[in-house]
């Protein structure tokens, strides 16, 4: 790993994507063990990490050179959360009610989900079933709390697209 930080900025796109195929090579092999998948997903995992942080940053200096609009390209805080586009989601398992959930998620500077596509609703669908077991129910966004059957988003847009 302090290979790759110390040469980060002279490899290039070509130089990570070599380094990232060699070191995946070199761990395969230890990988034979659970231990050693384990151990060769998370350094997967990490390069692709870094990696995306610095074709992030690419894409906004280039973006700003050229004067266009650049779309938001950012990391979420940590592991817990799960990115998805452009947001990052955070699925917790405590069981509360809508307005204590959307609370504590003001508190964490954020708010509860706001889902406008159909992969957005599938990745929560999924990894809310891995995290949940058998239960699979969750708070997003949505609240029909100003006026009854008159539903918007926390944000006030008002909804555009349903998925069932």
């Amino acid at each position: 790993m302090l290979l790759l930080s110390v040469f980060s900025g002279a490899l290039g796109i070509r130089g990570h994507t070599i380094l990232f195929v060699f070191i995946s090579l070199l761990v395969s092999v230890a990988a034979d063990s659970p231990e050693g998948h384990e151990s060769y997903l998370q350094l997967r995992l990490d390069l692709l990490k870094k990696s995306y942080s610095k074709l992030c940053s690419q894409y906004t200096d280039l973006g700003h050179k050229c004067s266009v609009p650049v779309l938001s390209c950012y990391e979420c805080p940590d592991d817990k959360w799960l990115q998805v586009g452009d947001q990052c989601l955070l699925l917790n398992t405590e069981r509360d009610d809508w307005h204590n959930s959307s609370k504590k998620c003001e508190e964490m500077g954020a708010h509860l989900a706001i889902l406008t596509t159909a992969e957005q609703h599938e990745i929560v669908e999924r990894e809310g079933r891995r995290l949940g077991g058998l239960y699979t129910y969750y708070w997003m966004g949505l609240t029909d709390i100003e006026k009854e059957g008159e539903w918007k988003w926390v944000d006030n847009s008002t909804v555009t697209n349903t998925y069932v």
